[in-house]
């Protein structure tokens, strides 16, 4: 279609375009966005990277044996060992061949156990050669199962932990990408007066960003696909379940029919506009300490949990409270909730600059982030 004609259809709808927008369409089969905008620019438009799922879990097993239980736990040594190994450049040891001479020896274990007795810790590591207890003299910041590594010495005949070394995320710099993107969670649609919920998503139709990122906490799903056909059928949605099945995690997508919508598990990890979007509806800091996301209350086929792509953006609800933060060049944002406070948060991927959205009032507030050490 040549320009002139797309001018017209967009003219027809009460729709005027820029000249970088033309740009775009001229070489797209045109169509006129569900938006309450008069004049489209180009970001309206910007959707030829579209999405793309990295990690979701499709399928749980209906029943578990205890090959699978094992097969599992190896899994997830495995994945966990080969970051550990990538991440920090030491010299390990299997724990079936450390030396009964004196000097620092570097492991790695899975924590099998964790007991205090006389103002000492007691963790017992096993990895796949066999299972030794190290003695550390204060308490250390650790769980059941978690995959480490560990600095330990000999003091006699006992083996002493001298520090727990985690493989964390790598200093970088910031990835950009191209569009913009908006994460909200915990919209508690059951619960959360109407009028709240219709006044967002009419904000939504009127915004220019492409991506809307919804983080579990929704409750009634159909109304919701109701409210993104009606709202957001220009927007590429992508839901994340979380919150209704607290007893249940990792947690598989919900089923939508809307041709605009990525649905996905939690956790999950989206490419969108060429930056990669960790979305987990609980989260905490160690998840990117530890490179893990949370303890599996299910057995599956293989370990699922462990955090082998580094994200750009990790977006979660949960605390109902709405903040933005920086780690390590990692953008970490939560919308609070329509049922306290709400502040959709807006990323622009290609600059990486922050607004929290106060809807009520239709203003919006710049926020740069801050840097928080875990």
């Amino acid at each position: 279609m040549n320009h002139d004609a797309i001018v017209l259809k967009f003219f027809e709808k009460g729709k005027l375009l820029t000249p970088k927008a033309l740009e775009i369409l001229a070489n797209t089969s045109p169509e006129v966005p569900h938006t309450t905008k008069l004049v489209l620019n180009e970001s309206d438009f910007v959707q030829t990277t579209g999405t793309r799922v990295l990690k979701s879990l499709e399928h749980k097993p209906t029943e578990v044996t205890t090959e699978d239980f094992m097969h599992f736990y190896k899994s997830k040594y495995e994945k966990m060992s080969r970051i550990i190994l990538t991440r920090l450049q030491k010299e390990f040891v299997s724990l079936n061949k450390i030396p009964q001479t004196g000097g620092e020896i570097f492991i790695i274990g899975m924590v099998k156990d964790a007991a205090e007795r006389d103002g000492k810790q007691l963790i017992e590591f096993e990895d796949m050669t066999t299972t030794i207890q190290v003695v550390f003299h204060e308490k250390q910041k650790i769980e059941l199962d978690d995959v480490v590594a560990a600095r330990v010495q000999w003091e006699g005949k006992t083996l002493a932990g001298k520090q727990i070394l985690y493989p964390d995320i790598p200093l970088r710099q910031p990835t950009s990408g191209r569009g913009k993107g908006c994460f909200v969670s915990d919209l508690h649609i059951t619960e959360a007066p109407n009028e709240d919920t219709e006044r967002f998503f009419r904000w939504v139709e009127q915004q220019d960003f492409q991506y809307l990122f919804i983080a579990g906490g929704v409750d009634d799903y159909q109304k919701l696909e109701s409210l993104i056909n009606t709202y957001a059928r220009s927007k590429m949605v992508i839901i994340s379940p979380g919150g209704e099945r607290a007893e249940e995690y990792p947690q598989l997508p919900r089923a939508f029919t809307g041709k605009n919508i990525t649905s996905v598990s939690n956790p999950a990890i989206v490419e969108a506009g060429g930056l990669k979007v960790l979305m987990v509806h609980n989260f905490s800091p160690d998840i990117l300490k530890k490179r893990y996301m949370g303890r599996s209350t299910t057995i599956l086929p293989e370990d699922y949990l462990t955090l082998d792509d580094v994200p750009d953006i990790v977006h979660h609800g949960q605390s109902h409270q709405p903040h933005v933060y920086n780690y390590k060049s990692i953008t970490i944002v939560n919308s609070g909730s329509l049922l306290s406070t709400f502040r959709p948060v807006i990323v622009d991927f290609g600059s990486r600059e922050i607004f929290q959205a106060t809807v009520t009032h239709q203003e919006t507030v710049k926020n740069t982030g801050k840097e928080v050490k875990v």
